[in-house]
């Protein structure tokens, strides 16, 4: 979940490491999808004020025993920040750490955000690479990766969906499909990068992590 947070900075064109620093490097973040916290303690340092959101009460609960959110709510990711819009909230940072790969169509939460960002605010958010349903090939940000997954060479024809629904229950993302969709919504892709974002059985799952900025508005 580090990587999140190290995408972020990078994307930003600083260091993830600000100890010692007395301005914060985002003012306002939202935790999206932040389960029981475990992004609260990496995020807490380099925030101002740190807000939280799940659809499970008692992962809230157990992200609140952590002391690391300034607030936390219960919901659905999409009508919370529309709730948040009209109560005149903004953010500069998005965080959404391993949550988008239980979200299928991705155009809610990312246009919400979009109406919350503040000027030049970041979504900061991974996902699992989708495979090409006529090739069986990764749908790949590049050509050549050293020791990463193949790329698809069917993606000029259109044959890859633009997500998935997987038989281990979690969906998997196009690149073509995220960056339009980011393009639509008026947010800029600053990073779109293939990492191993977890392992499953020992084996390395691949996907993309991803920083979006709010374009000048």
């Amino acid at each position: 979940m580090a990587c999140i947070l190290e995408a972020a900075a990078a994307a930003a064109g600083q260091s993830s490491s600000c100890q010692g620093t007395k301005h914060p490097r985002w003012p306002r973040c939202i935790d999206l999808g932040c389960g029981t916290g475990l992004m609260g303690p990496l995020l807490r340092e380099h925030v101002g004020h740190l807000s939280g959101v799940d659809l499970s009460s008692g992962m809230v609960d157990k992200a609140r025993q952590r002391g690391c959110y300034d607030d936390l709510d219960v919901g659905e990711l999409a009508q919370h920040l529309q709730a948040a819009q009209q109560g005149g909230a903004t953010y500069d940072l998005f965080v959404a750490a391993d949550v988008f790969v239980y979200i299928g169509d991705l155009r809610p939460v990312l246009a919400a955000a979009a109406a919350l960002a503040s000027h030049r605010g970041l979504m900061a958010f991974s996902t699992e690479m989708l495979r090409c349903n006529e090739c069986g090939v990764a749908d790949s940000n590049s050509s050549s990766m050293s020791q990463g997954p193949a790329s698809c060479t069917c993606l000029k024809s259109n044959t890859a969906a633009d997500y998935q629904l997987q038989v281990t229950g979690r969906y998997a993302h196009s690149v073509v499909y995220l960056r339009l969709l980011a393009a639509e919504l008026g947010w800029e892709v600053l990073l779109m990068r293939e990492s191993i974002i977890r392992y499953n059985a020992g084996q390395p799952i691949w996907g993309n992590l991803c920083v979006l900025q709010r374009n000048a508005l």
